[in-house]
């Protein structure tokens, strides 16, 4: 049988995809992620992420939690 037998998570958690400068939204740079993914300690026990909705009269979209191909880091794989 071929699959997955166990996983040892060492560290799981969220980054945030925009920070604030001054008064406007920017997306993180792939370093500015990379920063945020050291900062993580432990494993978290789930990535929150907002569900849609109405904020002051306006449709806010639903957050996607994906780990991206840009940033290498966000997700290492060993084999034992």
């Amino acid at each position: 049988m071929k699959g997955v037998v166990y996983v040892d998570v060492d560290v799981f958690g969220g980054v945030p995809e925009k920070k604030v400068d001054g008064n406007q939204r920017r997306l993180l740079t792939p370093t500015e992620i990379l920063d945020e993914i050291q900062k993580l300690k432990a494993p978290a026990p789930r990535v929150a992420v907002n569900l849609a909705g109405f904020e002051e009269g306006v449709i806010r979209p639903a957050q996607l939690a994906y780990l991206t191909p840009d940033v290498p880091e966000t997700l290492i794989l060993n084999q034992i």
